[in-house]
């Protein structure tokens, strides 16, 4: 068996800077570095990851909680997640909360037993014990895509605010004035800041807040479903629906279908993330587009320049910048008024 004896001579450098550079516990020069990998690959060397873990304190482990693993949003976080990881020498152990405050209570005090070094959490929102627990600890953790109140620590989102009021803004532009939103849950981050967007473009407009085109579902396609169902069942329905996740824009979409409108030209819809099948609906949905792997790379990177001690900040929260995607779902009504007024 490979020892780390075979590889410092192999290298040509001491025990103590081959031990350096497997454990990363101080300095070692990029030539030196490349040395010591270099003789690590021609030896086949693996470093003993019980014995490694011993002597440095650290397992070289992150745990990543998310809300919804089946969410293409959250799986293309986690995948930025896993390769700054990879590039760090980190693993990641991925847990799913299923948006269930206990289950995220049951998967903090399992890995705080394992002793992960960090980790990266999209909150349900809800302090629970094991939330409570982590932050009296001395273990670093990041949170993405929400924040929870009271919790001072880094964060990663969305620019949910302004991405949201480019939704509008567009909507607006295209002659809508009655606007139905269909939010997630009460208290969660993005929903509360899209909402703050869809506010703000309806107030620069000249346009009234109306509670009756307000509705919320869960981020799921049923909730997006149902709550699309009560605009639709209004007196007076609005001509346009923004929905605030991708979950949530399905189950809108199916509504529209089951009462016999077509869209854009009975209704127009507009959703928030994008990925490649969105363009496969039909129609083409114009959505706001995120950009979810980028909010999990640098989630990453951020947690272990924490765990490694280079990050010497206070708390900060970073926001990655999102921008609206015009398909064919949104029709102009101002154009639409003019066409039926000349008998088109």
């Amino acid at each position: 068996m490979t020892t780390i004896k075979d590889v410092a001579e192999k290298a040509g450098v001491s025990l103590a800077t081959v031990s350096h550079v497997v454990n990363g516990t101080r300095y070692v020069s990029p030539e030196l570095t490349q040395r010591v990998k270099e003789a690590m690959q021609k030896l086949d060397y693996q470093p003993n990851a019980l014995a490694r873990s011993l002597r440095t304190n650290r397992t070289h482990t992150i745990s990543l909680i998310v809300s919804d693993i089946s969410n293409p949003f959250f799986a293309s976080i986690v995948r930025g997640v896993e390769n700054a990881a990879a590039e760090n020498g980190f693993r990641v152990i991925v847990s799913n909360t299923d948006e269930d405050p206990i289950t995220e209570d049951h998967c903090l005090t399992v890995l705080q037993q394992r002793r992960t070094d960090g980790f990266i959490i999209v909150p349900t929102g809800v302090v629970g014990k094991g939330l409570k627990r982590l932050t009296q600890s001395s273990t670093p953790f990041v949170f993405v895509d929400r924040r929870v109140d009271g919790i001072d620590v880094d964060a990663v989102l969305s620019e949910n605010v302004n991405g949201a009021y480019q939704a509008i803004a567009y909507l607006i532009e295209q002659g809508h004035t009655r606007i139905g939103v269909i939010l997630g849950r009460k208290g969660v981050t993005p929903s509360e800041e899209r909402f703050c967007g869809y506010e703000k473009a309806l107030k620069e407009a000249g346009l009234p807040i109306e509670e009756d085109l307000i509705k919320r579902g869960d981020f799921r396609i049923d909730g997006g479903g149902a709550a699309c169902h009560e605009l639709l069942q209004l007196a007076k329905p609005p001509s346009a629906v923004f929905v605030v996740n991708n979950r949530m824009v399905i189950g809108a979409m199916e509504a529209i279908r089951e009462v016999g409108l077509k869209c854009p030209d009975d209704i127009s819809i507009v959703g928030f993330d994008d990925f490649d099948w969105v363009g496969l609906l039909e129609p083409p949905l114009t959505t706001v587009s995120q950009q979810p792997y980028q909010i999990g790379y640098q989630a990453s990177e951020l947690l272990i320049s924490k765990i490694v001690g280079r990050a010497k900040h206070l708390f900060q929260e970073y926001r990655v910048s999102c921008n609206l995607v015009c398909r064919s779902s949104v029709a102009n009504v101002g154009m639409r008024s003019s066409h039926e007024a000349k008998g088109i």
